[in-house]
């Protein structure tokens, strides 16, 4: 059977289901300046270091602003008059993620209203000293509801999903010329194949939170015990009694863990996962040997 060669070449063997790591590697590469999650891939393979920008950054980093501060206040033993400066777009951050039916359900406002209600919340607020500003205080019941809502509501779906992963390859295929709409369904043959390459590529890697902290990405079990990718990051650091660790989920996938990882790869108690790791020949993620 003839082959082509070059990138089309590496799509025609994942059409066949042979997947092989430089294939994907040079794939996933070319696709850094693509949309989604396969830009992120491709980053995390070019970019090996801290990452300081992108859609996961920037979930994480959002995310853990308002947790941090949120866990650091309810750990005080001091009654606070003032809170940190990164208060407010640490809420406003939060208020971007926080489903429209949550929001509506707690508030009865939209996401413009409660940002404006939010604004007239902060702007009573003054300086009190280096990065800190006098503690909020929420005068009418609306402004009360949107900002515990606000404050605590902590959205706990994963970002993407494999399904995402995969459609957003073939779109890419696509533009690039290298793929028909008519062969993904040939594609789907090293679907699987395709999400493990990319829970590899960001497993251990690690993202700056700017505050000279950083979060690290790893493969871990989800609700399901199914593969899946998550931030582990100290919101308090320990003092005395104990860190408080906090996990963002990232990727969400379809695949058991007991189904794609060798025996001895998974962390019990859906810990996540340490080392660094691979893909066999068979499928199957390994430790690196």
């Amino acid at each position: 059977m003839f082959v082509g060669i070059g990138s089309r070449g590496r799509v025609e063997r994942l059409m066949r289901g042979e997947a092989r790591h430089d294939d994907l590697r040079e794939l996933f590469f070319g696709m850094r300046d693509e949309n989604g999650i396969i830009s992120e891939i491709g980053h995390f393979l070019a970019h090996p270091g801290i990452r300081t920008k992108g859609i996961v950054w920037r979930e994480v980093t959002d995310q853990l602003a308002l947790t941090k501060i949120m866990e650091s206040v309810r750990r005080s033993r001091i009654i606070q008059s003032d809170v940190p400066a990164s208060l407010p777009p640490a809420m406003y951050a939060n208020l971007r993620r926080i489903r429209t039916t949550d929001l509506n359900e707690k508030t009865g406002k939209t996401r413009a209203q409660a940002t404006k209600i939010l604004k007239r919340i902060f702007a009573r607020t003054v300086p009190t000293g280096p990065n800190r500003i006098s503690k909020p205080s929420p005068k009418s019941q609306e402004e009360i509801d949107v900002f515990i809502c606000v404050g605590t509501i902590i959205k706990v779906e994963p970002l993407f999903s494999d399904s995402d992963l995969f459609d957003d390859f073939c779109k890419a295929l696509q533009k690039q010329g290298l793929l028909q709409a008519a062969e993904k369904s040939s594609l789907d043959r090293s679907k699987v194949a395709i999400t493990l390459f990319a829970l590899i590529a960001m497993h251990n890697r690690k993202i700056d939170l700017g505050d000279g902290s950083t979060a690290r990405l790893a493969i871990a079990p989800d609700p399901k015990n199914r593969l899946g990718i998550y931030s582990i990051a100290d919101v308090v650091k320990d003092y005395g009694a104990g860190a408080t660790t906090f996990a963002t989920w990232l990727v969400e996938t379809s695949l058991p863990v007991p189904d794609h990882c060798e025996k001895g790869v998974a962390a019990p108690e859906r810990h996540p996962f340490t080392g660094d790791l691979e893909v066999n020949a068979a499928g199957k993620i390994q430790r690196v040997v």
